[in-house]
Formats: C-alpha cells, sequence, structure tokens
C-alpha cells in the first residue's frame, strides 16, 4: 500500500528540521531524555528550544518524529498532528496498515502502532509548543497520548513557564528547564525585509499560504523580478527553491503587514498551490466562503 499523501505541514516541518540540524554543529546534549514524557519548560516559539530538542531527540535514538505547532493555524489542530505521527510511523518503520480516515480510530490506533515501533528500536516524538496543540484554542489537547508509553518512545514536549507548562506536569517523567537563547534574534524576519517593498508583497503571500511557496510562483504572483535571497536569511525558511516563514514570531511579523493582502485576495486567509495540468499552474484559496476557489492562474 502506498504511503499517505504528504501534507503541506510535511513540507514546513522538514523545511525547519533542515534548517535547525545544519546550525547543530555539535550533536551533543546536555539534556538526557528518558522513556516516557520529557517536558521542557521554554520560552514560547523559541528556535533555539526546537534546536534543543532534536538535538536530545538525536541522542535518544536514530528515529525522530517532529512537530511544531507555531509553523501555521493547521499545525495547532490535534487531529492533524496525530495524522503526521501515524503517517510517519508507518514510513519510517514499514507498516503496511492503512492510517485511519477518523480521530476515534487514530487513537484506537495509536498505542500498539507504538509498542511496534518500540519493538523495532524506538523512536523520539518531539512536539514544541504542545500548549498550543488545542481543540478549542484554550486548553492543551494531550487525551490523544497513550497514558502507557512502552520503553523505548520517548516523548518530548515544550511549553512556557507557568500554567501551559504545569498542565504537563503530572504526565511528565523527567522535567528540564531551558532559557531564551541567543541565536533566536537569527530567526526574526529583519527590518530591511520588512522595509523592502518586493519582500512585503511576497511576506503577504507567505503568511495566507499553508506551506510557503515556491520562488517562481511567488515571482508569478506578484510580478515582481527576482529577490535575491541568502538561504538562512533570518526568519525565513529555504530550500529547492520554496520560501516560507520560520516560526511563530516571524509569521507574527508577517501578519502584522498583510490587512491589505487579506482584503485584496478576497479575505480568504490560506493560499496553496496545484498543478492543473501538464503546462498549467493554479494557485487556490484553501478556506473561506468559497474553498478551493481559483484566485489566479498561469501558463509559462
Amino acid at each position: 500500500m502506498p504511503d499517505p499523501v504528504s501534507l503541506p505541514e510535511d513540507v514546513l516541518m522538514q523545511m525547519l528540521m533542515d534548517r535547525l540540524l545544519a546550525d547543530q554543529t555539535d550533536a551533543s546534549s546536555p539534556f538526557e531524555v528518558i522513556d516516557g514524557v520529557n517536558l521542557f519548560v521554554a520560552p514560547r516559539a523559541s528556535a533555539s528550544t526546537a534546536g534543543r530538542l532534536l538535538c536530545a531527540a538525536r541522542t535518544y535514538g536514530s528515529k525522530l518524529f517532529f512537530h511544531s505547532t507555531g509553523l501555521g493555524r493547521d499545525c495547532r489542530d490535534p487531529e492533524l498532528s496525530l495524522w503526521r505521527l501515524l503517517s510517519d510511523l508507518r514510513r519510517q518503520l514499514d507498516f503496511h496498515d492503512p492510517v485511519p480516515v477518523d480521530l476515534a480510530g487514530m487513537r484506537e490506533a495509536l498505542p500498539n502502532w507504538l509498542a511496534r515501533a518500540a519493538a523495532g528500536g524506538g523512536i523520539a516524538i518531539v512536539i514544541q509548543d504542545a500548549q498550543d496543540l488545542s481543540r478549542d484554542g484554550l486548553t492543551a489537547d494531550f487525551e490523544w497520548l497513550p497514558g502507557w508509553l512502552p520503553p523505548g518512545i520517548a516523548v518530548l514536549i515544550s511549553a512556557p513557564p507557568g500554567p501551559a507548562a504545569e498542565q504537563f506536569r503530572d504526565r511528565a517523567s523527567a522535567v528540564f528547564s531551558c532559557s531564551a537563547g541567543d541565536a533566536d534574534r537569527d530567526w526574526e524576519l529583519s527590518e530591511d525585509l520588512l522595509q523592502s517593498a518586493t519582500a512585503r508583497q511576497w511576506l503577504e503571500l507567505l503568511w495566507i499560504s499553508r506551506a510557503g511557496l515556491k520562488i517562481d510562483d511567488l515571482e508569478a504572483l506578484t510580478e515582481a523580478q527576482p529577490v535575491d535571497l541568502d538561504p538562512q536569511a533570518p526568519g525565513l525558511l529555504y530550500g529547492e527553491r520554496r520560501l516560507a516563514l520560520a516560526t511563530s514570531r516571524s509569521r507574527g511579523a508577517g501578519s502584522a503587514i498583510t490587512a491589505g493582502a487579506r482584503n485584496c485576495i478576497c479575505g480568504w486567509p490560506s493560499i496553496s498551490e496545484s498543478r492543473t495540468g501538464p503546462n498549467h499552474w493554479s494557485w487556490l484559496a484553501g478556506t473561506g466562503p468559497r474553498p478551493g476557489a481559483l484566485i489566479v492562474s498561469k501558463k509559462p
């Protein structure tokens, strides 16, 4: 059976992981992760925290799953994150079972899949800013995680100090404290970028996209001249000619300049790309009063 279709969020997570792991010059970690839930009390939307989580996960084992709730609105959906986890387990561990299509089925399947993952060598599950994984937007949804985890399964979650972190403490087998890192400044959009007329147009489109956009598509949508971007530009994810906003902080900076864009693009809050023919691309509004409505197209 073929692997489940990759989601736009899968693209974002991989881009963020590639960027973070490329910045890790030292593979060692000061945090000794153990089986069960490991709580990292850390600043919210911190690239330094994400890097520490990944580094700690790599010292635990060779397999890991990463999910950051700050990369977009849909990333905070517990059902989507659970779908991503099961799909990733299936890919990494060569499971032949199909991923259940409904939330109840996924929750029922997860304990068995985790037990099989543990028997297959184990895996570290990393969730950054787990307090934002919520169905109602108020309280964290942690019900999807089984009450008992087999040896060989480590769940690394981060949450900011205070009530957000305290709601996870009872489930935690280990608790670590992390301070803000100097590297976080390298993940904020620069003033030069925010003041660039062309870049501002691109940021508007990136803010309402689900998984960033190809550079060629950004140029077509804005009819702008190419922008010379450093692959390590602060606040951005860049890879294979695709550009995305790196963290919720950069998304916040992007949202501050998009009030006009939301009106000029008919009020739709997300854009995704699709290929509708061998030489025809279109960009679709993903949600709103008429989901999937065609807003612009181009024949190269």
